[in-house]
């Protein structure tokens, strides 16, 4: 989320002071962790809690295949002072035993936002797409920031 805040800046021209107001972007960063996620009907990615063998850390996972495009969804409550204006992501990951280096991933990320009295089975705005690849098997992975996600 993005919200707009003014920097005042001061600055003296020719012994005259002057003071002006410049935009600039604050962002807010929301965590969700797998478990907030739930698997689609159709095509869903199924949820898995998943033990690190050696020191014993757990966590909540989804396993996508690499030939089906497979999904999952969040529903939240965002904070009041939203605009509704574009969103960014950055999704962490880890691949499965059996991977390789040369493996790369594709996240689409697409979103909706409804108020009262919004229709709940609306169309979700354009997907925009993320890449990254594979560097090891058991590393946390995180993806570069997405290109702005605009709401339906």
């Amino acid at each position: 989320m993005v919200q707009k805040r003014y920097l005042r800046v001061h600055e003296v021209k020719e012994g005259i002071e002057h003071y002006r107001y410049e935009e600039f972007a604050d962002y807010q960063t929301l965590w969700f962790s797998a478990k907030s996620f739930i698997t689609r009907a159709t095509n869903g990615a199924a949820f898995q809690d998943k033990e690190y063998a050696t020191n014993d850390i757990n966590l909540n996972q989804y396993l996508f295949d690499g030939v089906t495009e497979e999904g999952i969804q969040i529903q939240i409550s965002v904070p009041d002072l939203w605009d509704r204006g574009a969103i960014l992501a950055k999704i962490y990951w880890d691949a499965a035993a059996g991977a390789s280096a040369d493996d790369k991933v594709s996240w689409g990320i697409s979103g909706g936002a409804l108020s009262d009295d919004d229709a709940i089975d609306a169309a979700l705005g354009d997907q925009i797409v993320v890449d990254d690849g594979l560097v090891i098997v058991g590393d946390i992975h995180i993806t570069p920031v997405s290109g702005a996600v605009i709401m339906a």
